[in-house]
């Protein structure tokens, strides 16, 4: 609430982090925000603006989330072995 006081002149303000949810992402727009910043959300569904936009409810898939499902989301092998690091996001 304290930045969205602020005068920022030209320059948007955006909110990120633990937003994981379409409820999240209205809840933040409504509080003048120009722009939601996605992470994990974007991961889990590589089409997550979209869903939001067309269903405000949407829920992400739960964690932990299978190899196969982050590769159908776009995610080399690389990246998922990365993200094995993250404890409970992929499955073992």
């Amino acid at each position: 609430q304290h930045f969205t006081d602020m005068d920022f002149g030209n320059t948007m303000l955006t909110v990120a982090g633990n937003i994981r949810s379409g409820e999240s992402v209205m809840k933040i727009l409504e509080k003048d925000v120009d722009f939601v910043t996605v992470g994990r959300a974007g991961i889990l569904h590589h089409d997550f603006p979209k869903r939001v936009i067309a269903d405000e409810s949407f829920e992400p898939i739960e964690l932990p989330v299978s190899k196969e499902h982050l590769t159908q989301e776009g995610l080399s092998e690389t990246f998922i072995k990365y993200m094995q690091r993250w404890q409970g996001f992929v499955e073992e």
